[in-house]
């Protein structure tokens, strides 16, 4: 908790854009927290040449595959099962300009729609605080790295579940998730959660029932797809990609992807860097109350998706798959102090802010992602200022 003399600004502050929040709808809210994140925190995109991102690397097959989602002739053969986003982009028949764009119109939708699922159980306030953390994590930081990365539409998706638990809109949110990035299947503990939440007790199953049957339906119809792909019956066939063998080799050898358990527990950490106290706090507060089916389930599946990145390079990047967790969290500790959440959030968001964002690979070789100020500095200097971090 922090010092009384450190709680009353926090409190004035919040006094002070509580009414304007409270007033504001919640795209504001979404365009709010993208632009903190883009302009203050995460990397810009300004820099990039019209020629770089559109005949190199993810963003050029991306564009590919909005040309013809069964393009197969990919840098990235696994972006051939990744079809949400370019089969729209096909279908509107955007141009390359608008098919780049789309994404990130899609992180504001995103953390619009997470707002708006918070300020229905939660201080509007505390949900744009809690929103504004989401923002400065890396569940919107690598897709706002460089174009081509759809991210966000999985994400998007996900925090639009928890609007509803209908079985219609589960069912078709799933499964365009999972067509988006079969890491949607992350998020999916955390929205039934959010909707039910878990005991063993055969009421449960009866309220969870039509839930986890259009999810699993969802499931299975996305496998099925994804087999049409793999084997030919959709498009010419994808060969295994190499990234796959890599998962395989990894498990049987019982090593992170990255080589080092330290790499791959830094990875973990800047995923959500500080946030990480939210979803603890929460589990902590759960066993507080014996709550234990929920403390077990919440837990359990955190602990899963956390060890399911060991198998990937882009760490961080796979745990923003589960941010519900984190919305869940937010929800959950406001029941107990809500005043003192705000705070607490408040907080947070300035130890985010001031906290450099990196990832890193092997060998801790660490990539930096630069705050607009800076990337105009290294554009119009040539000089780097983030060196002095090295």
């Amino acid at each position: 908790m922090p010092a009384p003399s450190l709680q009353r600004p926090a409190f004035r502050l919040l006094d002070r854009i509580g009414p304007a929040i409270r007033r504001a709808p919640a795209w504001q809210v979404g365009l709010a927290a993208w632009a903190l994140s883009t302009f203050v925190a995460s990397p810009a995109f300004f820099i990039w040449s019209w020629k770089g991102f559109t005949t190199v690397g993810r963003s050029a097959d991306y564009l590919r595959l909005c040309r013809n989602p069964l393009a197969r002739d990919l840098g990235e053969p696994i972006l051939a099962y990744r079809l949400t986003m370019p089969v729209l982009a096909w279908i509107l028949h955007l141009p390359a300009w608008a098919a780049l764009t789309a994404p990130y119109l899609v992180h504001v939708g995103f953390l619009a729609v997470c707002f708006a699922v918070l300020r229905r159980r939660l201080e509007a306030t505390a949900a744009a605080l809690t929103t504004v953390v989401i923002a400065l994590s890396f569940a919107l930081f690598w897709s706002n790295w460089k174009p081509g990365y759809t991210d966000t539409t999985s994400h998007l998706l996900a925090a639009s579940m928890l609007l509803t638990p209908a079985a219609g809109w589960t069912f078709a949110a799933t499964l365009l998730g999972l067509i988006n990035d079969e890491r949607m299947v992350l998020a999916l503990p955390f929205v039934l959660c959010w909707h039910f939440s878990p005991a063993a007790t055969t009421a449960w199953i009866r309220q969870s029932a039509r839930w986890l049957l259009a999810a699993g339906l969802a499931l299975g119809a996305y496998l099925v797809l994804r087999h049409g792909l793999r084997v030919g019956w959709i498009g010419p066939g994808i060969p295994t990609p190499a990234v796959y063998q890599g998962i395989d080799a990894d498990l049987k050898t019982f090593r992170p992807h990255l080589g080092s358990w330290s790499v791959w527990a830094l990875n973990v950490f800047l995923s959500f860097r500080w946030a990480w106290w939210l979803v603890i706090a929460f589990a902590g507060l759960l066993c507080r109350q014996k709550k234990w089916a929920p403390a077990a389930v919440f837990a359990g599946f955190l602990g899963f998706g956390v060890l399911a990145s060991a198998c990937v390079a882009d760490v961080s990047r796979s745990i923003g798959y589960m941010t519900p967790a984190w919305l869940l969290a937010a929800d959950g500790l406001a029941k107990e102090r809500p005043d003192g959440l705000c705070v607490r959030l408040f907080w947070l968001v300035i130890a985010l802010l001031f906290t450099p964002v990196f990832f890193t690979f092997e060998h801790f070789q660490v990539n930096w992602f630069r705050p607009l100020p800076l990337v105009l500095w290294r554009c119009f200097t040539g000089g780097d200022l983030a060196k002095f971090f090295h």
